[in-house]
């Protein structure tokens, strides 16, 4: 290790109190000082001691030694005293490297005149870190989390196992990976009635979420701000009800495997077996949220929403499969919306149960949503004030190139038909108008989820005409979850 040498000449005197003063402190003439350290410029990714030795002093009149560290940035030096020393005859110090920043330490001989000389020494640069693995580097995925050595642009890199904990991920813009996938690497929430994972930016990948019992939202993930969820599994998780609570304000009791708000995306996830006790038993959505890609199966809530509860918006929902969830003793089998404006563009919504009302869909009145290219199949509802298996009677929708088809429980087809364009309606005859028709689509085997059409299909080139519907390679739309421009994104 090279020393780093700084020579100061007992007749070149700093004064901190005053200019006109002697410097009290006596030293040998021409005496050499000296500040050094032993780190070797090896890359850490943890706390690690560092030695600071300086050159044995003889003065007289002293009072103490302070040293200092800086951390260095594009701003200057930013010092701070870690220690004071006052035993005269010190020639070292042991302090602690804890982030991969550039520092400058600084030690400073002052006499009791608070006068003093200093020693400098040069620039020591940490090498970044870019990484950590769990569990080489850290057991614990939450130390490392908050650990200095990872900044905006990192990653946690976690090997496969099971890892218990309830985990915050705040204020930190970076990638927690698990790097074998989600079906190998488990979070899982145990102890205390609160979310698995906590997040509000970066990107949640490749990881198993569940074991969450929440009582403000989300039981597997409660996830705001920019945060992204992706290529995750999030299943057995509860949102519940606070027993202690005469009122439940939202997002209580909402979405039980995940609670998504402001700009928040969910990509990819599969998200099943969740409950929750008041809306979104596997999804709760609000603000600027968006869901794509995704597959929502066999959840459960008690009031609406089995699959996907929307609080407010405009939240989108693209590209996802939505199949046997069950609001229990409410609406919204699939999805239920409360307020607001929304679209729901290329999903699947097959075999949900809205208990009363709703099946695949269900629309408070001061909701208005925009339905394009999507299938419900095989929803029911008991009968219920006129709200069908498929979709309920209330709010303001709009159905476009999409298939609604083999769902049971009553419906207002009349108004369905009023709403719809370009689409497959069972039972509308002899109500069709707007391109809309009544004609079995053909699906390739609906019974095993496989809602492509056939090749004699009477969706196949049926949509909208209009360019901006058009598949994907160019021809007119078809109708159905696999035609527009969003039919092959799934």
């Amino acid at each position: 290790m090279m020393l780093k040498k700084f020579l100061l000449l007992t007749g070149i005197i700093v004064l901190s109190t005053s200019c006109e003063l002697p410097f009290l402190t006596k030293a040998d003439d021409d005496q050499e000082y000296e500040l050094s350290h032993n780190y070797d410029e090896r890359p850490i990714v943890y706390p690690t001691e560092i030695l600071l030795s300086w050159s044995e002093l003889t003065i007289d009149n002293f009072k103490e030694f302070a040293i200092e560290r800086a951390y260095i940035d594009s701003r200057g030096h930013h010092w701070q005293t870690i220690a004071r020393l006052t035993d005269s005859l010190a020639i070292s110090y042991s302090d602690t490297l804890r982030d991969d920043l550039v520092f400058q330490y600084r030690l400073r001989i002052i006499d009791q005149a608070d006068q003093f000389m200093s020693i400098t020494s040069e620039t020591l640069e940490v090498p970044e870190v870019t990484a950590l693995h769990i569990p080489d580097d850290y057991i614990s995925i939450q130390t490392a989390f908050d650990s200095p050595f990872i900044d905006s642009g990192d990653s946690l890199l976690i090997q496969p196992r099971e890892y218990t904990d309830h985990f915050k991920f705040l204020d930190k813009d970076i990638l927690i990976l698990g790097v074998d996938g989600a079906e190998l690497t488990t979070l899982v929430g145990k102890g205390r009635n609160e979310s698995t994972v906590i997040i509000n930016s970066g990107r949640l990948v490749g990881l198993t979420i569940s074991g969450g019992r929440a009582y403000e939202g989300g039981g597997g993930i409660a996830a705001t701000g920019t945060a992204i969820i992706q290529n995750c599994i999030v299943s057995f998780n509860r949102a519940m009800m606070d027993p202690t609570k005469k009122s439940y304000p939202y997002p209580m009791a909402v979405g039980g495997g995940i609670w998504a708000t402001d700009f928040v995306q969910i990509i990819d996830c599969r998200i099943s077996n969740n409950n929750s006790a008041l809306g979104g038993g596997g999804v709760g959505l609000a603000g600027n949220a968006t869901l794509i890609g995704s597959i929502i199966t066999d959840n459960f809530d008690n009031i609406m929403g089995g699959g996907i509860f929307v609080y407010t918006g405009p939240v989108t929902i693209r590209n996802n499969i939505i199949k046997r969830n069950v609001a229990s003793r409410g609406r919204g089998g699939g999805i239920g919306y409360y307020e607001g404006q929304h679209e729901l563009i290329n999903c699947i919504i097959a075999n949900n149960v809205g208990t009363y009302g709703g099946g695949g869909i269900f629309t408070y009145d001061n909701v208005s949503l925009s339905i394009t290219n999507c299938v419900l199949y095989g929803n029911s509802s008991w009968s219920y004030n006129g709200n069908g298996g498929a979709t309920n009677a209330d709010g303001s929708k709009i159905f476009l190139n999409s298939i609604v088809w083999g769902n049971t429980g009553s419906v207002d087809k009349k108004r369905l038909i009023r709403i719809s364009k370009y689409c497959v309606i069972e039972g509308i005859s002899p109500y069709e108008a707007n391109g809309n028709i009544d004609s079995n689509p053909q699906f390739v085997n609906p019974a095993a989820g496989n809602f492509h059409l056939k090749s004699n299909s009477p969706c196949v080139d049926a949509g909208d005409p209009g360019i901006a519907y058009n598949d994907d390679d160019g021809s007119r739309c078809d109708i159905g979850a696999y035609g527009g421009p969003f039919g092959n994104d799934f």
